[in-house]
């Protein structure tokens, strides 16, 4: 069985039996998109809700406004099919933090960002962990579809299994 890591600003996707794994994760997002019946699924770790400028990293996973259809394309390249993929996020924590007790709260933000890329293509996130103060890692098991999520200091609970109403179905 293959297992992908996927760092910062990658997206990576697959098709049949694997892991992904996100290490790591803070004010990041982690996408996911999967889509149980044709076991295609993807991961994007986006970091910013945006370019600021042109001359910006060109990597279309860091960012939201790139990274979310970049995704999409990408599992329906693979053979997913809109109406069947199921959608999952991860991290948006606050994890810095200022004397003055406030400043940008950055995770915040990327959650907005990619819920509201989400909305634009007409799809919704059916699972999430977002927000809090912790870095969290996860892993998206195929075919089943399972999303284990670690919290530092927490510990390992199952966010969702995406395959689970196709095995109910079948």
């Amino acid at each position: 069985m293959r297992t992908y890591d996927v760092e910062v600003g990658e997206i990576k996707t697959m098709h049949g039996p694997g892991t992904f794994r996100c290490k790591s994760v803070g004010s990041c997002v982690v996408l996911i998109a999967c889509d149980p019946i044709a076991r295609v699924a993807g991961v994007a770790h986006i970091m910013l809700p945006a370019k600021f400028t042109e001359r910006d990293d060109d990597r279309p996973g860091k960012y939201a406004t790139t990274g979310v259809p970049e995704l999409l394309r990408q599992v329906e390249e693979l053979g997913a099919s809109r109406d069947e993929i199921r959608i999952a996020l991860v991290g948006g924590a606050q994890i810095f933090s200022f004397r003055s007790g406030s400043g940008p709260d950055f995770g915040r933000r990327n959650g907005e960002a990619v819920i509201q890329e989400l909305a634009k293509l007409g799809l919704r996130p059916e699972a999430h962990d977002l927000g809090g103060t912790k870095g969290r890692s996860l892993t998206l098991d195929l075919p089943a579809g399972t999303i284990k999520v670690t919290r530092l200091a927490e510990g390992t609970s199952v966010l969702c299994t995406f395959g689970e109403k196709v095995a109910k179905a079948g």
